[in-house]
């Protein structure tokens, strides 16, 4: 009977913790130097029993021997097939921690340029935000002047066009009184109460600042021109139904009725300079308001992209350091896969030599049986 064979498993088969097809391979089986054992002996034994046994012929031996070399030779091709399996597996995991490298390679550059362009968001917020500050402050400044500015200018319409409504009302007057007073006497006591009162209006049109130099000094030589006599300031002559043109009464009337025409267009023109100036400052003031109104807007706009920059920087880094930490793990994965995979490969190497060498030993000897 042939001797009971045991051999411990391969040993590229051992400790192979990522093999999902570690249950398929064969049972264990010794080593080569057993193996060579064992078949001296089973061979001496054999031989020796031939001799002395009628009834152990050779070829029983010889039988035995090629049951043997059978078992050998399926153990080598079980072997052959498990690390086929174990091969391919090696191939798709490697294959797979490849593709997941580079996916995390590609997602951490996607992630840095994400990461970029956030910093670089934020940056142009901060710089447009503090540009529309100085642009704001600026404008209300502006404003401000304008508005100031304007108020000036309505305060010295407003005393203008009081001044000449005085003085046109002053000048009116007195071209009443005169004319009344030579209506009914043909002259104008220096003495009398109308001549008083004709100064003192023309004392208050003289004394307007908004009165021409020249228009004032006019009728102040008119005005003491016709008081050297001091019972006569003015005189209508007796004929003469309209004044004449030599006549003194004549030219201080007329003189008065164009200093209130001038008063009256200079009013008129003070008031439309007044409108004007309103007008442009609302104008000015409109122009900044909506600057201002687009400068509130936009800084809104640009601080919610800031926040949502920011944000976006946050999340970003955050991923970008566990695709970092993943890319790490993934090649010492595939580093190890590779590793477990050539040391595993070498032994089965040497696995197949040792059945190689089993096979030839086995076919020696039966060569040997034959030709005894």
């Amino acid at each position: 009977q042939a001797p009971h064979r045991t051999k411990a498993a391969p040993a590229w088969v051992s400790g192979v913790a990522r093999n999902p097809l570690h249950k398929v391979l064969p049972a264990p089986r010794c080593g080569l130097k057993a193996l060579l054992v064992t078949m001296r002996v089973t061979l001496f034994v054999t031989v020796a029993a031939a001799s002395k046994l009628a009834e152990s012929p050779v070829s029983k031996v010889l039988g035995m021997l090629k049951d043997l070399q059978s078992k050998v030779t399926r153990e080598g091709e079980d072997n052959q097939r498990a690390f086929e399996k174990y091969s391919d597996w090696c191939r798709g995991s490697a294959q797979k921690l490849q593709f997941d490298i580079k996916d995390t390679k590609e997602q951490i550059e996607d992630l840095e340029s994400v990461v970029a362009k956030a910093k670089s968001d934020i940056q142009d917020a901060e710089t447009r935000i503090g540009e529309l500050g100085e642009d704001t402050a600026e404008a209300e400044a502006d404003l401000n002047k304008a508005a100031k500015q304007r108020e000036r200018e309505h305060t010295d319409f407003k005393a203008e066009e009081q001044e000449l409504m005085d003085a046109i009302s002053s000048l009116e007057r007195a071209r009443g009184i005169l004319a009344k007073e030579l209506a009914k006497t043909g002259f104008l006591q220096y003495s009398s109460d109308a001549f008083g009162e004709v100064v003192s209006m023309l004392a208050t049109v003289v004394s307007s600042a908004s009165i021409a130099s020249a228009d004032r000094n006019q009728l102040m030589a008119l005005v003491q021109g016709n008081t050297g006599d001091e019972t006569v300031l003015l005189q209508q002559a007796p004929e003469a139904s309209a004044y004449d043109s030599h006549d003194g009464s004549h030219v201080i009337l007329d003189t008065l009725q164009d200093m209130q025409e001038k008063a009256e267009n200079q009013l008129a023109k003070a008031r439309d300079a007044n409108l004007k100036s309103k007008h442009d400052f609302e104008m000015v003031k409109q122009s900044i308001d909506q600057n201002m109104m687009a400068q509130i807007r936009e800084l809104k706009e640009r601080k919610s992209a800031k926040a949502l920059a920011e944000e976006t920087l946050a999340g970003s880094q955050a991923d970008l350091q566990f695709a970092q930490k993943d890319l790490k793990m993934e090649g010492r994965s595939l580093k190890e896969v590779q590793h477990d995979c050539m040391t595993k490969a070498a032994e089965f190497e040497g696995e197949m030599k040792e059945n190689r060498e089993e096979l030839a030993v086995l076919a020696k000897a039966m060569e040997m049986k034959e030709n005894r």
